[in-house]
């Protein structure tokens, strides 16, 4: 059909004509689609026109600049060979604590030897003495060694898997919906690349989630991470399949999504149950909110509300679509806050 296009009509900004119906996904929009933007100018120029992707363009647009902000300031002020310079300061102060505790105790032994020396009953306890200062020394001794032992380093790199995730994913979305009005083929691999997108955010989300939280259990660390890798592996798949993206399969598509992000709650209930939960109880509070905005936003979606009760009156902007992507946004705002408590939190922590 797109072949077909009338080579003499001009872009304009109207309701859907018979050449253009692959760019319908939502019968309750019925004004605002781009007709014969079919060239890459055209695309792009309509960046700045007002139609009703352009909401949708741009709040993901702002997202993926903000994500990508955040990650250059990370590049720039991160010092990566300073992860461990809370515990050297720690470790410093026990060792300074250790020596005059050993110096005291040792100050003391003498001056008690000296006095019993004197004593009749000091051959009598000589040995047991003899054997009690040893035993002392011997603990200030194993003391002092666990004093320099290498502490756990705190790394960075699930902040960067997280960021790197949601600036992906924004950017596909964006991507996706400035491009869909060029052709139908155009759209097809745009919004395969926008779903898988969604698969690498709910992905990435995992990473600080898992890597903070379970940093002294490295088997649940290697176990939950394989374990949503593999499922968002075979989401995004499916994302590929000529079906998923039909219209009547907009159930499906936000069920699958919606479970594979509400697989966080099982890492965050185990959490629960290990030392130091109560230490990340800041983050735990944001991952909640998090989550409330992700399963607000897909329902949105599903339903497609409000526009379902008032066709017509929600094309260029209040959609359901649009409160998705803004749903997105913020859910993925809060998991940064979220991840990043969690890494501050981890840093002041020991395992032992």
């Amino acid at each position: 059909m797109e072949d077909m296009l009338p080579s003499s009509c001009s872009e304009r900004v109207d309701e859907l004509d018979e050449f253009h119906k692959f760019q319908q996904d939502n019968e309750f929009i019925i004004k605002g689609y781009r007709l014969y933007f079919n060239t890459t100018k055209k695309i792009l120029r309509s960046l700045f026109l007002v139609h009703n992707e352009t909401v949708n363009i741009w709040t993901h647009l702002v997202g993926a600049l903000m994500f990508l902000m955040i990650i250059l300031s990370f590049v720039f002020s991160t010092d990566f060979s300073s992860n461990t310079l809370i515990y050297k300061s720690y470790i410093i102060s026990l060792e300074s604590e250790f020596t005059e505790t050993k110096n005291a105790i040792a100050f003391a032994l003498n001056k008690f030897m000296k006095e019993i020396s004197t004593s009749s009953i000091a051959k009598s306890f000589e040995k047991t003495c003899n054997s009690t200062v040893t035993t002392v020394l011997n603990l200030l001794t194993e003391y002092e060694s666990s004093t320099t032992m290498e502490m756990e380093d705190v790394k960075k790199w699930p902040l960067f898997v997280f960021l790197a995730s949601a600036l992906i994913c924004l950017t596909m979305s964006s991507c996706f919906h400035l491009f869909n009005a060029h052709s139908a083929r155009i759209k097809v691999i745009m919004n395969s690349l926008d779903y898988a997108g969604i698969a690498i955010l709910i992905c990435g989300s995992f990473f600080p989630l898992v890597y903070y939280l379970f940093f002294c259990n490295e088997f649940y660390i290697y176990l939950y991470l394989i374990a949503i890798s593999v499922c968002s592996t075979c989401v995004f798949g499916m994302t590929f399949l000529s079906n998923f993206q039909d219209p009547h399969c907009r159930w499906f598509r936000g069920l699958i999504f919606l479970v594979l992000g509400l697989s966080g709650i099982f890492p965050i209930c185990h959490i629960m149950f290990l030392p130091h939960a109560k230490e990340f109880t800041d983050a735990l509070i944001y991952y909640v909110f998090m989550g409330v905005f992700y399963v607000m936003g897909v329902n949105i979606y599903i339903f497609r509300f409000p526009e379902r009760f008032s066709s017509g009156k929600f094309d260029y902007i209040g959609n359901s679509h649009n409160i998705w992507h803004c749903m997105i946004v913020i859910a993925a705002i809060f998991h940064y806050l979220a991840a990043l408590e969690s890494y501050e939190k981890r840093k002041s922590l020991m395992c032992n």
